[in-house]
């Protein structure tokens, strides 16, 4: 249905990947920039939703002019968007510069878009690395805020969606079940506070 309504090319094979976000340089906007092009050269839809620095939103909007049936640049928070971005995204993209919490790789896991983080602050408390050999992990992860790093997630990401769906499905279902309460934490807080 999103694929529809954003005219995009309606393919259930084809990975969609999902930003919600404001565009910001904080939120890895400079290194989209520079790894749009190869990016949308490979077998994937980009559908990005936010609002912000007006230089980033210009240039999207021109790129997804350019690849108009690859990729949408939607402009403005609007509520209902937000939703339908991580219900229908295979994949949520956090290319963060720097992030201290971060919820949206929350919000994605609950909804089975697995995330694709930047390895800083919030985002890599949360997302362990996917191990293909022991089907562990939340998501993929890159350390260094450059394009070769964060293109290797990519592939490693697409790599498995396209090869090991049954390890995609498991993915999934971990990072739906995976639980980030404060429940968890105040545990954690009094067993520490106990070895004190």
């Amino acid at each position: 249905r999103l694929q529809k309504k954003y005219r995009l090319k309606v393919d259930k094979d084809v990975p969609l990947l999902g930003m919600v976000t404001r565009i910001t340089e904080q939120k890895g906007f400079e290194l989209l920039m520079e790894i749009i092009e190869p990016l949308l050269r490979l077998r994937v839809q980009i559908i990005i939703v936010g609002d912000g620095d007006k230089r980033y939103k210009n240039f999207f909007t021109k790129v997804s002019r350019k690849y108009p049936r690859k990729m949408v640049a939607y402009m403005q928070f609007k509520s209902d968007n937000i939703t339908r971005i991580y219900a229908a995204s295979d994949m949520f993209l956090m290319p963060s510069q720097f992030e201290p919490c971060g919820l949206a790789q929350l919000i994605a896991l609950r909804y089975g878009s697995v995330p694709i983080v930047r390895e800083t602050g919030g985002l890599k408390d949360s997302i362990t690395p996917y191990n293909k050999f022991t089907d562990e992990g939340l998501g993929f992860t890159f350390t260094f805020y450059d394009a070769g790093d964060i293109l290797g997630a990519l592939d490693r990401a697409l790599e498995t969606f396209f090869d090991y769906p049954a390890s995609w499905q498991s993915l999934q279902t971990r990072g739906m079940r995976a639980h980030f309460t404060w429940d968890k934490s105040a545990r954690q807080y009094m067993d520490l506070y106990r070895s004190l």
